[in-house]
């Protein structure tokens, strides 16, 4: 680790609780500043609109818009979040305004009702003014319904457009002075911490740095000048443990080499034995498929031909119900070497069941195949082994194919392989079959 990243991130961890806190009250003063002065705007407004209604109901009642008119020049001058003052009939219609005052359209508002246009910087405050009724109570007959029960009808309406240019004003000046604080004290916290983290950030350093080159391989390093009562037992212990690794290294690295070398044998063991057959040596299914495709992939690149033969020892079960299972595995192991002396080093040699084997022959056109085949079936039908008095000898059945060009796979050519089997089987064994169809000869 590098030691300007070491000290970013202790500076960070100490810090970002600083940070984080910091951003809280940030977004906690936001909020609080934003609804305390619109709550407090709306306070001081309404009150100023229900006192304007108190007092114009007398001049609205008695049709005295001169009284009302005076009324809106002394309320009009004296609030600066004001930009007009109003006074309207029950209809919405202005009588007297001051500033930029208007009345409403619509069904008239029955109570103290706040409207702000989408992004309109100001509020629009309508209150009505309803007469205050006055009750006498000898004029109230028992069971009669008493006047407060009638819905009161509204003289007409208070009507007020309030700025909000001042609220932002004032809102913004607290927000700025808060972002001043937070961030002074953010500061403050930064130097301090970095005085403090001096303490750490010098001897952690040496410490990582001579652990870092220990790390590396350099075995001689060790971790010198380490002061205080915490860091020097630590660079201590580090440096015992060098010394420890140091003396053991050689002995470690032997072990290493001995133990990586046995796992690369035992790999090469059980790679061997998952793609060889056991008994004869030859490669066994898993391994005859992955060749073979990589074959049939080079043949269908370069247009080379490519044979394929399924061969199978005939009656091959009854040498082993005859002589038992070591005789049928001696056959099997001689009728594999007499594979592997007739093949090319470039063929594919396979066994891929009990008496079944596969030949692939590169670049070998389906007449060569052929004659390859009967060379075989005739050198099988010499052989024979030995047992006691009796001399035992076994034929083989092939059946041939050749690779076409829409051959993706090799197994389809195995299918047709397999199906020229069955006939030189049908046919009466000891003889070779091919699959000739769509196949051309010159």
């Amino acid at each position: 680790m590098k030691r300007v990243d070491f000290r970013l991130r202790l500076l960070l961890a100490a810090v970002l609780p600083s940070l984080l806190m910091a951003a809280t009250l940030g977004v906690f003063w936001w909020n609080w500043t934003q609804q305390t002065l619109e709550s407090a705007l709306r306070e001081r407004v309404t009150a100023t609109a229900r006192q304007l209604a108190t007092a114009a109901e007398i001049p609205l009642f008695s049709g005295d818009v001169q009284s009302l008119s005076g009324m809106l020049d002394s309320i009009g001058g004296g609030d600066a979040d004001l930009l007009g003052v109003g006074i309207t009939d029950p209809r919405g219609v202005v009588l007297v305004k001051s500033g930029e005052a208007h009345g409403f359209t619509g069904t008239p508002p029955l109570s103290l009702t706040w409207r702000q246009e989408h992004d309109d910087p100001r509020w629009h405050l309508v209150l009505p003014v309803v007469p205050t009724p006055i009750y006498i109570d000898d004029m109230i007959r028992p069971g009669a319904a008493s006047a407060a029960d009638d819905p009161l009808v509204p003289l007409g309406y208070v009507v007020l457009d309030v700025s909000l240019q001042r609220l932002d004003s004032v809102r913004n000046n607290m927000l700025i002075l808060g972002a001043v604080v937070i961030t002074a004290a953010i500061l403050l916290s930064i130097i301090l911490m970095i005085r403090l983290a001096r303490g750490v950030i010098r001897p952690l350093s040496r410490i990582i740095k001579g652990v870092e080159a220990m790390g590396k391989g350099e075995l001689d390093a060790r971790i010198e000048n380490i002061q205080g009562e915490v860091f020097q037992p630590l660079a201590n212990v580090i440096n015992q443990m060098a010394e420890g690794v140091k003396l053991t290294q050689i002995e470690m690295q032997q072990r290493i080499d001995a133990a990586t070398l046995e796992l690369r044998q035992a790999k090469s063991r059980a790679e061997q034995e998952a793609r060889i057959d056991s008994l004869t040596g030859l490669c066994n299914r898993r391994a005859f498929m992955e060749r073979a495709s990589d074959e049939l992939l080079r043949a269908r690149r370069y247009g080379h031909p490519l044979a394929v033969a399924m061969i199978d020892i005939d009656f091959f079960k009854r040498i082993n119900d005859q002589w038992g299972h070591a005789i049928g595995d001696q056959v099997l192991m001689a009728f594999a070497d007499i594979l592997k002396k007739s093949m090319r080093a470039v063929d594919i040699i396979a066994r891929i069941g009990g008496e079944e084997f596969v030949l692939m022959m590169t670049e070998t056109p389906i007449e060569e195949a052929m004659q390859v085949a009967e060379r075989i079936r005739k050198d099988v039908e010499a052989a024979s082994l030995q047992l006691g008095d009796t001399r035992l000898q076994w034929t083989a059945s092939f059946g041939i194919t050749i690779l076409y060009g829409d051959d993706y796979s090799v197994s389809t050519a195995l299918v047709r392989a397999d199906k020229a089997l069955y006939r030189a089987k049908d046919a009466g064994r000891n003889r070779v079959e091919v699959d000739l169809q769509d196949v051309t000869t010159d």
